[in-house]
């Protein structure tokens, strides 16, 4: 089993250099300054084309382009939300040629997958991603298994494993094993109760500072049999709290799966929150690169 680890978008190494440039909505919307969003995704792409450069040389893996290397790419009104239906082969062929120009100098090419559980999946987070087809066009693909229980949802596990086996098991209908890492979170959320959809907002925490929640709540902590995943409630200031994370157990369910399974590895999202145990667990049962 392998972990891989890497950064996104910036090396402190190269002075002024991000592919993450970016320019907010608010903005634009008051001038409509194309030329400025064109030199801003001109230059993003001269840096990024400078840390493959630097990665190459320097034999570092860089394992995903960064979100903001477009500007404004997730807004509707400059056409680009996701990935449509229809261009569902334009994005699987842009896979493989872009896997092709990467195993030229030495590298491979990772595409991460929204969690799907069919091939006919409804969703702008589904649609436009064709398991069989990125399965073949990449090296590897990472579920992101994660995110059940996410911001603007209901309180729930970020990770069930019930509903993370579901995609493991469409995606291997599609994938092969080989090529499957699976996505993991290293992070929970504070959710205040009751839930009011379009008004409630969870707030994001690691999983130290979830245990010292509950420790400074005094609340015990509670665990999803079926969810394998850690929780508990305390009151703040006359208000009902939910708080869903994971720890060493949930994580060591969702291991096993990966060896059940005979996929190829875990990647984690994301690894800025320090949690020791985690660490420790990987050490005991994966290969770190």
């Amino acid at each position: 089993m392998i972990i891989r680890l890497g950064y996104v978008a910036i090396s402190k190494t190269l002075d002024n250099v991000t592919s993450s440039s970016t320019i907010t909505y608010t903005n634009f919307s008051k001038n409509r300054d194309y030329e400025k969003l064109d030199e801003v995704i001109k230059s993003n792409f001269e840096d990024l084309e400078k840390i493959l450069i630097y990665n190459i040389k320097n034999n570092i893996h860089f394992y995903r382009l960064t979100s903001k290397l477009i500007p404004l790419a997730t807004h509707k009104d400059v056409d680009f939300e996701y990935i449509l239906a229809e261009d569902r082969d334009l994005f699987t062929s842009f896979v493989r040629e872009l896997r092709g120009m990467m195993n030229a100098n030495g590298y491979t090419v990772s595409v991460a997958l929204a969690p799907k559980t069919s091939a006919d999946q409804q969703g702008l987070l589904y649609e436009g991603k064709d398991y069989a087809g990125l399965g073949e066009a990449a090296d590897e693909v990472l579920l992101m298994a994660y995110e059940w229980g996410y911001t603007y949802g209901p309180a729930m596990a970020v990770a069930p494993l019930n509903k993370v086996r579901q995609v493991v098991e469409y995606a291997l209908t599609e994938i092969p094993a080989e090529k499957i890492n699976l996505g993991i979170p290293n992070y929970g959320y504070d959710w205040t109760l009751p839930f009011v959809r379009g008004e409630s907002k969870a707030v994001t925490i690691g999983h130290v500072q979830a245990v010292q929640i509950a420790i400074e709540q005094g609340v015990a902590i509670r665990f999803d049999e079926v969810a394998q995943s850690p929780f508990f409630q305390y009151e703040r200031e006359g208000k009902l709290h939910e708080v869903w994370f994971e720890d060493v157990r949930s994580m060591m369910a969702k291991y096993r799966l990966v060896k059940e399974y005979n996929l190829k590895g875990i990647g984690v999202w994301q690894i800025m929150r320090l949690f020791r145990a985690m660490w420790l667990l990987f050490a005991d049962e994966f290969y770190i690169v």
